[in-house]
């Protein structure tokens, strides 16, 4: 075998084996999902079974101005309300001023000046589902947001997922919406 054959072979061989992990890589992309959410830790949950009735499906009612920012600022609200970290201490509820009542104000303030911190790390995550509209005036609203709750406690090390609903009142103060009240239910 002339040295001009033995060069081809190998340039042969080096291209075919470029080949080989080229397609490998391609078929693994396009194969699996991959997790980017590398920070959080793997939880399993029990999903709930949802029965839908056949037969008549009723039309989604169209949604106003109003009922849509009433819903975003309750669902906005919800996850803000709902989450907290004890590394910073009730800054989910400071960061809440300009989106309350005065009155709603002065019950959150006396929240966090009555607040404990538990001892070691605590935080819960909350994340809105869906808001339901019960209910809505001209210048009142109540709304239902349906929650998921992620809490993390350092004493015993696990993640506990729970759902949990909150009732929103929200008033109307000239073209925006304020939350008057919110009070949790678990479910």
């Amino acid at each position: 075998m002339s040295r001009r054959s033995k060069i081809l072979l190998v340039l042969v061989i080096i291209l075919v084996i470029l080949l080989a992990v080229w397609l490998y890589f391609w078929l693994q992309n396009n194969n699996t999902n991959v997790n980017t959410n590398i920070n959080q830790p793997a939880v399993s949950t029990n999903t709930p079974t949802i029965n839908t009735p056949t037969g008549v499906v009723e039309p989604i009612p169209k949604l106003t101005d109003t009922t849509l920012s009433a819903r975003v600022l309750a669902l906005n609200f919800a996850e803000r309300y709902g989450t907290y970290s004890n590394d910073m201490p009730y800054e989910n509820l400071k960061n809440l001023t300009g989106i309350l009542t005065p009155s709603f104000q002065t019950r959150v303030n006396s929240i966090i000046k009555s607040g404990t911190k538990p001892a070691g790390f605590y935080s819960v995550t909350t994340k809105a589902l869906v808001a339901k509209v019960d209910r809505q005036t001209d210048s009142a609203a109540e709304l239902t947001i349906s929650t998921q709750r992620q809490e993390v406690f350092t004493r015993d090390g696990e993640v506990k997922i729970s759902y949990a609903t909150l009732r929103v009142s929200l008033s109307k103060s000239g073209e925006n919406w304020l939350v008057d009240s919110a009070s949790w239910e678990s479910e």
